[in-house]
């Protein structure tokens, strides 16, 4: 394994890493960034849902590439924390997408319990 300069504060993960094979170092950083390479690409999601359940990676999880502002609450609930969006914009619209649900009856990265676990009857 390559020796790792103790200056970089984040590494930048393309889609089609498998997460398993280089997590050891992975979760020594600050920041993980991982790339969108296309739209329709959601490995991604999958990458930082296993940071965050498996792997317990609590640092920022950015997404970065082509982030479109409707898929980010889908990134939110998958563990990302932070969104490179092109323009103020298409961050104003993720803001308002992420804010639109505020439970959801499915578990998550973000909420590990299905709503039927989280709330009791009065």
């Amino acid at each position: 394994m390559e020796k790792i300069d103790k200056d970089i504060v984040g590494v930048l993960l393309e889609g089609d890493l498998e997460i398993e094979t280089v997590v050891g170092t992975l979760i020594s950083f600050p920041i993980l960034a991982i790339n969108f390479a296309a739209f329709a690409d959601g490995r991604g999601l999958t990458q930082a849902a296993l940071l965050r359940t498996r792997y317990n990676f609590s640092g920022e999880i950015r997404a970065v590439g082509e982030v479109l502002p409707d898929w980010t609450p889908f990134m939110y609930r998958s563990g990302f924390n932070a969104f490179e969006l092109a323009n103020e914009a298409d961050a104003e619209t993720a803001i308002n997408c992420i804010n639109r649900i505020t439970d959801h009856y499915q578990g998550s990265a973000r909420e590990p319990k299905p709503a039927f676990r989280r709330h009791t009857l009065s």
